[in-house]
Parts: structure tokens; sequence; C-alpha cells
């Protein structure tokens, strides 16, 4: 094989790694997220129930989701993603997706 081969190999297996890795971080911190979202949730639920407190829950989810839906974040990673080549993005892609689908 010569040099300019390897390279983009080489490249395309480092960010592979790269991302089988950061997908894998990824999920687990999701995981652990909702997690404390769900609790949280729960928790003002039962408070509510008990009637120790009010909680508007229409209120929460239009807070919640206009939030989510206001995020802009699509100019930040095309930001970030512009610096790399065709092979590191690809492995990245390549690599996260199959560590965020492995973390289970």
């Amino acid at each position: 094989m010569t040099d300019e081969m390897l390279a983009p190999l080489i490249s395309l297996g480092v960010a592979g790694i790269g991302g089988f890795l950061m997908g894998y971080g990824i999920r687990k911190i999701i995981k652990w997220l909702m997690i404390g979202a769900g609790i949280i949730v729960f928790i003002l639920v039962m408070l509510q129930g008990a009637g120790w407190i009010d909680v508007n829950l229409n209120k929460m989810t239009a807070d919640t989701t206009t939030f989510v839906n206001n995020s802009d974040l699509y100019p930040q990673l095309t930001a970030f993603t512009s610096n790399f080549s065709m092979f590191v993005l690809a492995g990245l892609t390549i690599g996260g997706v199959i560590g965020f689908v492995k973390a289970g």
C-alpha cells in the first residue's frame, strides 16, 4: 500500500474509534439525564398529588417545547465539521452510530 492510500484509511480508523467512544459516552450521558429528569417530574407530580405544591404541567410542557425548538445548534455543528476531511467525518459518523447503538 502506498502512503496516499494509507493516510485516509488511518484517518477513517482513528476517527471511527473516536466516534465510537463519543457515541457510547453520549448515550450514557443522555440515559442519566433522562433518568434524572424523570425522577424530578415524578417527585413534582407526587408532591402535587399530595397537595403540597401546585404544578402547571401544561406550562412546563410548553416551556420545554419552546426551549427545544429554539435551540440553534446547526451553525455550531457546521462550523465544527467544516474543519475535517471526508474520511474523518465518515469515521466519526459511523463510529458514533455504532457506539450509540451498542452502548445499551
